[in-house]
């Protein structure tokens, strides 16, 4: 009885400290924290892009959106957040659509950039 308690005790215990559910990164990291995490060092590692103060609007799982000042250049804005994640290691590059795509590791990135919010979505291949 003892052993039974035990191994449900084991069983359990994660599910008891609120363990995430979901899709596991290589690293071990859940992928939503990892891409919010790589968000928050990518995108947001100063709270700004070049002056520029982000703020976030909306998450799901999938996709994050923030919005910034409204009247600046999308195009300076695309050259600021391709420079941001090349600086850290991503290989980055701007269609001719103005979505910019990239990689670093197994994990994808995409931004979309409108006139009045920035949409970074970041899942693992």
């Amino acid at each position: 009885m003892r052993l039974l308690l035990l191994i449900l005790l084991l069983v359990w215990s994660p599910a008891l400290a609120g363990s995430p559910s979901g899709p596991k990164s290589p690293n071990g990291g859940w992928m939503i924290e990892d891409a919010d995490h790589v968000i928050q060092d990518e995108i947001l590692w100063t709270g700004k892009i070049q002056g520029v103060k982000l703020q976030k609007y909306q998450r799901t799982q999938q996709w994050n959106e923030y919005t910034y000042s409204q009247g600046r250049d999308t195009n300076k804005i695309s050259q600021e957040v391709i420079g941001g994640f090349q600086k850290r290691g991503w290989k980055v590059k701007k269609s001719a659509n103005g979505t910019i795509t990239g990689t670093k590791g197994d994990m994808d990135l995409t931004v979309t950039i409108t006139s009045k919010t920035l949409v970074v979505s970041i899942g693992q291949r």
